[in-house]
């Protein structure tokens, strides 16, 4: 996709849809928030981050996997990481690229069901789970999320879901 809007000449137009879903945040939403996001799904997901992360009163924990297809397309990523180091209690990364570089040490490849119960909170009242990315990644965790016995995401999500898609 940035490909093909940096190839966009001034004047050109594109449309774009979303986001999808009812979200109006407040730190007794979930003590455990578990965020898949994919490529430019990092947008919603990061702006969840740093309200979480720096409001001293939410205790809310963040589990965010972040899939991109290179280390260098990861969106971001200093911030992030510095708010992982300044606040470690609140906020766990996991960057899984499907073409790492030589001598990466994470996750590599697709998220698989594997990967999501590693990584993920358990399907309870007091986790949530929010997802954002690319349709084909939504499809298959999605799928991977019900298998593991979480409820399947409404095309249009609510706050009160288990599983929230924007």
């Amino acid at each position: 996709m940035t490909k093909y809007l940096e190839g966009l000449e001034k004047g050109d137009y594109v449309e774009f849809r979303g986001p999808k879903g009812a979200m109006r945040y407040t730190n007794r939403y979930s003590k455990n928030i578990a965020m898949i996001a994919g490529g430019t799904g990092i947008t919603p997901m990061y702006q969840l981050i740093r309200a979480i992360c720096l409001n001293p009163s939410d205790k809310t924990h963040i589990n965010l996997v972040y899939a991109n297809n290179s280390e260098s397309d990861i969106l971001l990523r200093a911030e992030i990481d510095s708010l992982v180091s300044r606040f470690p209690q609140k906020l766990e990364v996991h960057y899984v690229p499907v073409n790492p570089p030589s001598g990466w040490h994470g996750s590599v490849g697709f998220i698989t069901e594997d990967w999501v119960k590693r990584a993920m909170v358990q399907s309870s009242p007091k986790s949530r789970v929010m997802l954002c990315g690319p349709p084909p990644m939504l499809a298959a965790v999605k799928n991977i999320l019900s298998a593991l016995g979480f409820q399947t995401p409404k095309s249009v999500s609510q706050m009160e879901d288990e599983v929230f898609v924007f």
